[in-house]
């Protein structure tokens, strides 16, 4: 990932309300599936601060004013979080600033963020699977099929939940059932495949039908 990337990443993961460091993580890991080690997080924190795009520290972070209509503006033409994650990256790198660093922030602060997040993301999938120990069939069958997106939008209407609350949900069956995940190939390449034996068997039936009206 480039420094520009990594920069716009973490400023989509930094809120707009002070908040600690573990809300970062937990939002960069919610974008990019990726926990942010402690070297990405004081470089581009520490250069997010030198640019005027975010404020705060060592511990408890927020965007600034600028920060807040830099991605507001971008956010207007883009259509989801990676085409704003895009558009960022690039503006970002027209961006330049001196020397820069985070004051204070310690690789322990990281691992402790990390384990905040972490234990606060099973303690919530327990508390929202709590009332139903097992997920509705439908929403069962999409994961067997490798249908995520499907099996989100299946869950959030069952249970009237917000997309992150269900995301984690369907995230964390996941991680826990790995074996309820389908190894099939997708049904697009499955029935590309089909069409391909049909034509196979269509060509060899009429090399075969051709062979005997010669003899």
């Amino acid at each position: 990932m480039t420094p520009d990337r990594l920069r716009a990443w973490i400023l989509l993961s930094v809120p707009e309300k002070a908040d600690d460091l573990s809300q970062i993580i937990g939002r960069a890991d919610g974008l990019n599936k990726a926990i942010p080690t402690y070297s990405e997080l004081a470089d581009s924190l520490g250069w997010l601060l030198a640019a005027n795009l975010a404020e705060g520290g060592p511990a408890r972070y927020q965007t600034t004013a600028e920060g807040k209509a830099l991605v507001a503006r971008l956010q207007e033409d883009s259509d989801g979080a990676f085409q704003l994650w895009d558009k960022l990256t690039e503006t970002l790198g027209g961006r330049h600033v001196g020397q820069y660093r985070v004051d204070g922030l310690t690789e322990q602060d990281v691992e402790t963020a990390y384990a905040t997040y972490h234990r606060e993301f099973w303690q919530k999938y327990d508390e929202l699977s709590a009332s139903d120990s097992e997920l509705p069939e439908n929403v069962l069958a999409a994961i067997r099929a490798n249908r995520k997106i499907d099996a989100i939008k299946l869950l959030r209407k069952h249970r009237g939940l917000g997309l992150k609350d269900a995301k984690n949900i369907v995230d964390g069956y996941v991680s826990k059932h790995p074996s309820q995940a389908s190894h099939e190939l997708p049904k697009a390449e499955s029935g590309t495949g089909r069409l391909v034996l049909g034509v196979i068997l269509l060509v060899m039936g009429y090399a075969a039908y051709r062979l005997y009206l010669s003899n």
